[in-house]
């Protein structure tokens, strides 16, 4: 299957078009992703990895512009990476989102030395300003933040939208992508009069699979809450990006998760046996699991001691006693509400040197990864987000059980993964220019289906059940061209075929004016 589909991915990239652009030279594409271009093995690579990138019609790159990066120490600048970022992004003919993020040992925290602060925002955007347009402020303010406060965020937010628009006041400032949609955090800052001091909304709504409608309508109640919340603080007009989104394929099947349980035991002193570690178990959240109590257990030798705690633990208990805390996941939480009553409990407890590790019991797999891209992105375009960036492009792989290790569309080693595929397919056929259409209704009895039009006016139509694989009745309509599959290879698909046989993987049906569901 996967050199079939790397065979046809060889074919159709030389099938790209020109690259589409705005009046003001920069992409008008929805499709981004993200990068660690500024050091590292990915600052390496460039250029190939710009050109993958480019290849497989991704036309934005999210790059952090860090104060620690730039400034340091204290009184020294260097600007040697970032001038190279800036250059092959350029020559590339991808267009840089850049963030101005985190404080330095000497300014900590930010938001109360904004003269320090500053100084580093007007050097940093006055050197790139003319090549660089999109100026994002922090990356998850609820979350790297100490005693994280809408307000204070505020202050830090409004300052530097002020120095960034004193510089251009062409240059597009975006909030800092929250993790999740937090959105007690977005009206504390909304409160605090912040509304007027970005361009953009900006989040990043990670969650567990799309694998059910019901997990796909909690998506779409999501951004239809934070867009209630927008109007009702006055800025419904503004747009709303995703700087952050993705699913790990990291190794966390049962064996798995037993061998790193071990591996971290072993880290930890045992000079303390009974109670020494915690491991987060709630069925009422956890409604996926194929974990029990009894299966945890017999992980943990006898003299070591587990406690298995539940969500109401995280938020009163004195989690100090731990010297381990082992939790799924955030994205198994997403109920915003509960990802903001435990986070700052957790973050207290890793702030005081406690141990935090991640566990799971259902891997992503990269077939599945490959769908969920291509999902996501469509249903959020169809919801109204404007921009979509893909976490991440790169997988550093270090080590087969770190989550963040294993979120990219390509391996250490470059290699595309069936994700890369999927978003090169997917730009294809959702080529610049198109548009959705935001009249049809996207789930009907148990399956999906987005539309949209190419900047030619051609129909496009995406189908997918979530449930898997099904029968479905269809008509296809006039000016039927062709059908792809998940990874944009050819499906023997005729504008006669009465039955449609759809499952996990999108369908694309490129032409038909009207696609009737019988």
């Amino acid at each position: 299957m996967k050199n079939s589909v790397q065979l046809f991915f060889l074919f159709f990239l030389f099938a790209f078009s020109a690259c589409t652009t705005s009046s003001d030279g920069l992409s008008s594409s929805p499709f981004g992703v993200c990068a660690h271009l500024q050091s590292g093995s990915e600052h390496r690579q460039m250029p190939k990895n710009l050109q993958m990138m480019r290849d497989a019609g991704i036309r934005w790159v999210r790059v952090d512009f860090s104060w620690s990066g730039i400034e340091s120490p204290r009184g020294t600048w260097t600007f040697d990476h970032i001038d190279r970022v800036v250059e092959e992004t350029e020559k590339a003919g991808l267009t840089v989102s850049a963030l101005l993020l985190y404080n330095v040992a000497w300014a900590n925290p930010a938001y109360q030395h904004l003269d320090l602060w500053l100084q580093y925002v007007e050097k940093t955007v006055t050197r790139y300003k003319d090549k660089v347009r999109y100026w994002e402020v922090w990356n998850e303010p609820n979350l790297f933040w100490e005693n994280p406060n809408g307000a204070d965020y505020a202050i830090l937010l409004e300052a530097t939208y002020r120095k960034i628009k004193e510089i251009d006041p062409a240059l597009t400032v975006l909030y800092g992508g929250t993790s999740g949609i937090p959105m007690t955090f977005l009206e504390e800052s909304l409160k605090a009069g912040v509304g007027a001091f970005f361009d953009v909304v900006n989040i990043h709504p990670y969650r567990g699979r799309l694998n059910t409608m019901d997990k796909l309508i909690h998506y779409q109640d999501d951004l239809v809450n934070l867009r209630k919340l927008m109007e009702q603080y006055h800025i419904g007009s503004k747009k709303i990006w995703i700087t952050e989104m993705g699913w790990s394929t990291w190794r966390t099947l049962n064996s798995s998760t037993k061998e790193l349980f071990g591996q971290e035991q072993g880290k930890i002193d045992k000079s303390e046996k009974k109670g020494s570690f915690a491991v987060l178990f709630d069925t009422t959240y956890q409604s996926d699991s194929n974990l029990s109590v009894d299966t945890i257990r017999s992980w943990f030798s006898d003299d070591q001691g587990i406690d298995i705690i539940q969500i109401e633990d995280l938020k009163q208990g004195d989690l100090q006693k731990y010297q381990a805390l082992f939790v799924p996941p955030w994205e198994e939480y997403e109920a915003g509400w509960l990802f903001e009553a435990i986070i700052p409990n957790v973050f207290s407890y890793m702030h005081k040197g406690g141990k935090l590790y991640f566990y799971g019991d259902g891997a992503i797999t990269e077939e599945e990864q490959a769908s969920y891209l291509s999902q996501s992105i469509l249903l959020s375009l169809r919801l109204g987000v404007e921009r979509y960036f893909w976490y991440e492009f790169q997988s550093p792989e270090d080590s087969p059980f770190d989550r963040e290790d294993h979120f990219g569309l390509v391996s250490r080693q470059l290699n595309p993964k069936p994700s890369y595929l999927a978003y090169a397919a997917l730009s294809n056929v959702f080529s610049e220019g198109s548009v959705v259409d935001t009249s049809l209704t996207w789930n009907e009895d148990d399956f999906c289906r987005i539309k949209w039009k190419q900047k030619d006016g051609t129909c496009v139509w995406a189908v997918w059940s979530p449930k898997g694989h099904r029968e479905v009745k269809i008509k296809i309509g006039g000016d039927f061209q062709y059908a792809l599959d998940l990874y944009g290879n050819r499906l023997s698909i005729t504008r006669q075929t009465s039955t449609l046989s759809i499952g996990s993987g999108t369908i694309y049906l490129v032409g038909p004016d009207s696609l009737t569901f019988k």
